[in-house]
């Protein structure tokens, strides 16, 4: 973690303040959107007699739209150094949207409000994420995620209890799902939206955050690391399978299930969903983040098999409850991860570039999973047990990559700014002729470019001026050369005279640091991350023992403005 956000302490800090507003506002706009969630796609079939291929496009759609606006507001937040303002801009949007429902009579106009809302909905998520992450220390971020995701579950659980109420006085116990009592349900709907925004709008507060060197909003998986890529690269292959839940609420109905039971099964998922995400949370925070994700994406893979071969009506219930079990364990800790994985000041695009790419499989996902279901034109399809049978192997299938490919990075708890770790050649004995070592210091308007080091080599997850060891015979010039080209594909015109010598713990490295001119633009190829900073930015950084000692130099010969 690049500026050290976590203190060892024997007393876990407080959560800042916008941890508890942020679930507070996702509590109440839960509340809001959870009365209609599970009845919407009830709405599309039953009153509005929508195919359910059509379901699945309405519904990918509008959920691809949100995950790439993602990109571009985790990419402005990055930006404008600002998280809180995006996100209550994003909240007002989708609750602005709701009043729209009560007069929809199309399908097209249900897509339309739907789209809206989705839309505030990629706007905010990103600049809430991240100033979640920004607002906590490294070692309590699952914890914090963890508390958000309960929020949000418990919300969920109010607004369908509030649901069942008015289906209860409004139809009774029927099967399918009348438009008077719809219409109802978005009335009552209305208030704890507005209520949000204004929680939100009063009760946060931004705070400050490095500034990003990224110029440009796009997806972009190579620039944020290769521990990054493989999880997004994993988490996409498990979108594919992941359709909307619209299909589990018709497959729930297809089997027999009343509005009534849907709106029960939905309340008995967030209970579960609620009582797992804390401790799942807690948990994330003392194992490696990763494998709570693995366990997550294979309870999916059980439910999901078990929807294609239920038979009854208890066998749904007993799956759609389980069904929270994976969100418990998914939600908070996949977000907690890629925080680990990526620097601060990047958080915000690591999000948006995250939620661009599983929106990008969102929309082939519902719509492969409706034509799975019921086919398209004059073909039937396989039938509403094929798309289950495909999001359990593909749940499988991301579950085996991710144990592969992914690194066991532990949670972090990390040292105070500037803490050297202790090497590893500090306990064994010091070669005669140390190795020597060129590090690049690369300058760019009073910033210098630093690179974090994979989690799984030496250092790892510490920041450090580029460069490496000196083949035998290789002159500082030929070594900054092959160093660079391989790190950061950077081509190395000129280099200096060693500026500082430094010497690791056991002796076994000479570590000589000069300045570089290059030519190009750096790319993340053998770090998990990379950055520019000023030397003053450099004295909160978690740096590499002897980088820590070039960077005091370095701020020293600066002098104070150096910041």
């Amino acid at each position: 973690m690049a500026f050290g956000e976590a203190q060892v302490s024997a007393t876990p800090p407080r959560l800042h303040r916008n941890v508890w507003v942020a679930t507070a506002t996702s509590f109440l706009t839960d509340v809001s959107s959870d009365m209609l969630q599970s009845v919407l796609p009830l709405f599309l079939a039953n009153v509005l007699g929508v195919r359910v291929w059509t379901i699945g496009l309405l519904y990918g759609l509008a959920d691809t739209a949100s995950s790439v606006l993602k990109l571009y507001s985790g990419w402005l937040s990055d930006r404008l150094r600002t998280r809180k303002w995006l996100a209550v801009f994003g909240y007002a949007t989708s609750a602005l949207s709701k009043p729209f429902l009560y007069t929809a009579s199309t399908w097209g106009a249900v897509a339309g409000v739907r789209f809206v809302d989705r839309v505030g909905k990629g706007i905010r998520t990103a600049p809430r994420d991240a100033l979640l992450a920004d607002s906590t220390p490294a070692n309590q971020r699952g914890f914090a995620f963890g508390l958000h995701r309960a929020g949000d579950s418990a919300g969920a659980v109010v607004g369908l209890l509030i649901a069942v109420w008015i289906v209860t006085r409004a139809q009774g116990d029927v099967r399918l799902l009348t438009d008077e009592t719809f219409r109802t349900l978005v009335l009552w709907s209305l208030l704890p939206a507005f209520v949000a925004v204004v929680l939100l709008a009063l009760g946060a507060r931004d705070v400050a955050i490095p500034k990003s060197a990224r110029a440009t909003p796009r997806i972009r998986i190579r620039g944020l690391g290769r521990p990054f890529a493989a999880f997004a690269v994993c988490s996409v292959l498990f979108e594919f399978g992941n359709s909307a839940d619209a299909f589990l609420v018709l497959r729930a109905q297809e089997r027999g299930i009343s509005v009534m039971g849907i709106l029960w099964l939905a309340v008995a998922f967030n209970v579960v969903y609620t009582v797992i995400s804390t401790p799942a949370g807690r948990l994330a925070d003392r194992v490696p983040r990763k494998w709570l994700v693995f366990a997550g994406w294979l309870v999916y893979a059980g439910v999901y098999l078990g929807f294609a071969l239920a038979g009854t009506s208890t066998h749904v219930a007993v799956l759609y409850t389980t069904y929270g079990v994976y969100h418990g364990l998914v939600a908070g800790s996949a977000k907690a991860l890629i925080a680990d994985l990526v620097p601060a000041e990047l958080r915000g695009t690591a999000y948006g570039s995250y939620a661009g790419l599983i929106g990008i499989a969102s929309l082939p996902a519902s719509v492969f999973a409706g034509v799975l279901w019921e086919g398209i034109g004059a073909w039937s399809g396989f039938g509403p047990e094929a798309p289950f049978f495909f999001g359990a192997a593909m749940a499988t299938l991301a579950a085996v990559l991710l144990a592969i490919l992914v690194p066991s990075r532990p949670p972090p708890a990390a040292p105070a700014p500037g803490e050297a770790l202790p090497s590893e050649a500090s306990t064994a004995s010091a070669p005669v002729t140390p190795i020597p070592v060129v590090a690049a210091v690369i300058e760019n308007g009073g910033r210098y470019l630093l690179g974090c080091r994979p989690a799984e080599k030496q250092h790892g997850g510490l920041w450090e001026f580029p460069g490496g060891k000196l083949n035998p015979g290789e002159t500082l010039l030929g070594g900054a050369r092959r160093e660079l080209s391989e790190e950061l594909s950077l081509a190395v015109t000129r280099i200096s005279e060693p500026l500082y010598t430094g010497h690791d713990a056991g002796g076994a490295f000479e570590i000589l640091f000069v300045r570089v001119d290059v030519e190009g633009d750096p790319v993340a190829i053998e770090h998990s991350a990379i950055g520019w900073f000023t030397p003053g930015e450099l004295s909160g950084m978690r740096l590499a023992p002897v980088d820590a000692l070039f960077a005091r130099t370095l701020a020293a010969s600066s002098g104070p403005g150096a910041t």
